[in-house]
């Protein structure tokens, strides 16, 4: 299960250094993929938009993982975010968010960090290989 909020260490510089490193590996083995989705910048972020890339691209060649976001919609009707409630989405078939995976998309999204651009842009490309 992937979690992407709580997967990579982030207070560790070198298990950030590894996690970041493995991020393709460590989604392709996920059955199931959890995003924060329904925070209002998710798609703004680059590490963001660049997980979203590979789990699509491990979705579309094995139908894993599975992915969650917390739900908006349920059987057409809108959900509070109170309810906490998570809804399977296919990133795959909703275009303005395939849209923001591209690779130059993540490339020019929002980073906490400009130092991370290169890794960014490096891993952006590895989907393809997917």
């Amino acid at each position: 299960m992937w979690i992407d909020f709580a997967s990579i260490e982030q207070d560790d510089g070198e298990l950030l250094r590894k996690g970041v490193n493995s991020l393709p590996l460590y989604v392709q083995c996920a059955d199931i993929f959890i995003s924060l989705s329904g925070h209002a910048e998710y798609y703004d972020r680059a590490w963001c938009r660049l997980e979203c890339l590979f789990a699509k691209a491990s979705y579309e060649s094995s139908s894993l993982p599975q992915l969650y976001e917390p739900a908006r919609r349920v059987m057409g009707e809108a959900v509070s975010e109170a309810d906490g409630q998570l809804v399977a989405h296919h990133v795959v078939s909703d275009t303005e968010i395939a849209a923001l995976m591209q690779p130059g998309m993540i490339r020019e999204a929002r980073l906490s960090s400009e130092d991370d651009r290169h890794m960014v842009c490096f891993l952006s490309t590895q989907a393809a290989v997917l």
